[in-house]
């Protein structure tokens, strides 16, 4: 069928990130921090035990 690659294009559910409160010309750094901010949040509010697994992450040097 030649438009089924349309179809699931058209279909196809785009990212909702706007719990984040960034503006549409956020930088790529700005949404990865946020993004960071609300995983490490979230672990926290399921306990100190999480919290610990995201802060373990190796950062990239500049950072």
């Amino acid at each position: 069928m030649p438009d089924s690659d349309l179809t699931r294009q058209l279909a196809k559910d785009p990212y909702n990130l706007d719990f984040l409160g960034l503006t549409i010309e956020a930088a790529e750094r700005e949404l990865e921090q946020a993004l960071t901010d609300h995983i490490v949040g979230t672990l926290r509010e399921l306990g100190s035990s999480s919290s610990r697994l995201a802060s373990s992450s190796p950062s990239s040097p500049g950072r």
